[in-house]
């Protein structure tokens, strides 16, 4: 029931209340929260894994993950959404299928995930401003959870991930 709901009515009416730049804003204002609270944590917690409780949008195999490990798998999904991104807007279909398997961290990164992070995020705004075509392309490339989908969706999408995995962390953090 969460899935059909987040699919056809939570996602197409948040695409529908954001713009390219509240899109945009959003990533970046997620992205900075979850900096301040990475650069409160203790070197000895930064890699431990936490179980927290079922939150929408993780699936249960994501709920027990170190900080570094939300940090590291934003950064890979980020990147992907990223390329995917520029690829549609040019109206061409990116060639990497999007695969949820394949973006699952691996831990071990210590508190050097916490400086990749914050370079992360200023690559990744540096990316969108200066290479993506045409904001309304109409090409699009599938998500596995929610279908075929624009740049601009996939915008959206980044920004809605990054606030859940911030959500993520609290909670590991309040564990």
């Amino acid at each position: 029931m969460e899935a059909w709901f987040n699919r056809h009515i939570a996602f197409p009416l948040a695409c529908k209340l954001m713009s390219w730049k509240n899109a945009c804003e959003m990533f970046q204002r997620e992205g900075w929260l979850i900096l301040q609270m990475a650069d409160m944590i203790p070197s000895e917690k930064i890699d431990q894994p936490v179980l927290i409780p079922r939150i929408s949008g993780i699936e249960d195999s994501s709920r027990n993950w170190s900080p570094a490990m939300v940090m590291e798998h934003l950064m890979i999904v980020g990147r992907q959404i990223c390329q995917g991104v520029i690829s549609l807007s040019h109206g061409q279909k990116p060639t990497k299928k999007a695969d949820i398997a394949a973006v699952k961290p691996h831990g071990g990164h210590g508190r050097e995930i916490i400086a990749e992070f914050r370079a992360f995020l200023s690559e990744y705004s540096s990316m969108i401003e200066e290479r993506v075509g045409s904001h309304i392309s109409r090409t699009t490339f599938p998500h596995p959870w929610f279908g075929e989908l624009t740049a601009f969706q996939w915008l959206v999408l980044a920004a809605i991930h990054q606030r859940i995995h911030r959500r993520q962390l609290e909670r590991i953090l309040h564990a």
